[in-house]
């Protein structure tokens, strides 16, 4: 009860009454309306008050247009960036499947040549100590020899 006699003292604005219930403001703007009509000038007031919703509803439809205009554009803007960097990271896979291409080859040529330089090193060496190792049978039996002769 307090809350409608301070209310009834002190009652809100037709702004105050729109933050509380958005259908005062239509309630206000039906009661211009009529005021309008009761008063000198009303039907003038009433015409002024019916261009001025026009021109909203003209102004609020060419927003949208421009929101969808702006979403439009972004959203090529955005399209076309994706396929800048979709072409732009299959570039880069397909250099980097190459590259590696590359050092898998250069290591296979190089695990070729270091096997064959190995094999080569274990021949030459085989070939050394099998000569070493005449050499020794060859002294060992002429000491034989000479010790049986």
């Amino acid at each position: 009860m307090e809350m409608f006699n301070n209310r009834k003292r002190n009652p809100l604005s037709a702004i105050d009454a729109s933050y509380e219930d958005p259908s005062v403001e239509a309630i206000d703007t039906i009661r211009k309306k009529i005021e309008a009509n009761t008063i000198s000038e009303g039907s003038n007031t009433l015409s002024r008050l019916d261009g001025f919703e026009k021109q909203l509803e003209e102004r609020e439809a060419l927003l949208k247009q421009k929101k969808n205009n702006i979403k439009n554009i972004i959203e090529a803007q955005v399209g076309e960036e994706c396929k800048r960097l979709k072409d732009e990271y299959d570039a880069l896979k397909v250099r980097l499947e190459s590259e590696y291409n590359k050092c898998f080859i250069d290591m296979k040529q190089t695990t070729y040549s270091f096997k064959h330089q190995l094999e080569d090193q274990h021949n030459s060496r085989s070939a050394d100590l099998e000569r070493q190792y005449k050499s020794r049978i060859t002294t060992l039996e002429k000491a034989l020899l000479e010790i049986n002769g």
